[in-house]
């Protein structure tokens, strides 16, 4: 039941009505016993900036995770970012803290560096040089991992040798 202390986060894309995350949140929230609801949110291009800067001042949306097309622009939204957002030029996460500020990361290249730490225990960026294939949504973060893990160089290919230089 949603009550005036339910905290909200989301998925913002378009589209998004495709996304499980509403599914796998939701489902982790009810077995935590948080009283929290996870909601896809769909602004268009051109309504992104004034959704997410209409975040601002505490209201019940606490976060969300960015998703396409918007992740450059998530970041240029962003009153504060880590290291490896402003390495990826792109954010996958929003944070909107009570003091108004919005605060982004990018949490892409950690989940590629993790599963590497899982399914390939020797891989060491820094042995490199590193390949990526493809420049799809979640590439900027995996190449700034990349380099934040000591790769000496990230070689990107894509179909579109233009999207790779990118």
């Amino acid at each position: 039941m949603i009550t005036g202390r339910t905290v909200v986060a989301g998925v913002l894309g378009h589209p998004v009505a495709h996304s499980l995350s509403p599914v796998l949140h939701n489902a982790w929230l009810a077995a935590a016993g948080i009283d929290g609801v996870y909601v896809a949110l769909a602004p268009t291009t051109e309504t992104f900036a004034a959704f997410v800067q209409g975040q601002r001042g505490g209201g019940a949306l606490r976060g969300v995770n960015v998703t396409v097309p918007f992740k450059e622009a998530a970041l240029a939204a962003a009153d504060a970012a880590t290291d490896r957002a402003r390495l990826a030029g792109a954010a996958n996460l929003l944070l909107f803290d009570t003091d108004g500020r919005i605060l982004a990361d990018n949490t892409d290249g950690i989940g590629l560096l993790r599963a590497f730490e899982v399914q390939a225990p020797g891989f060491d960026p820094a042995a490199g040089p590193v390949v990526v294939l493809g420049a799809g949504g979640a590439a900027r973060g995996a190449v700034a991992a990349l380099l934040l893990a000591g790769a000496p160089e990230v070689r990107v290919l894509n179909r579109t040798a233009a999207k790779a230089q990118a």
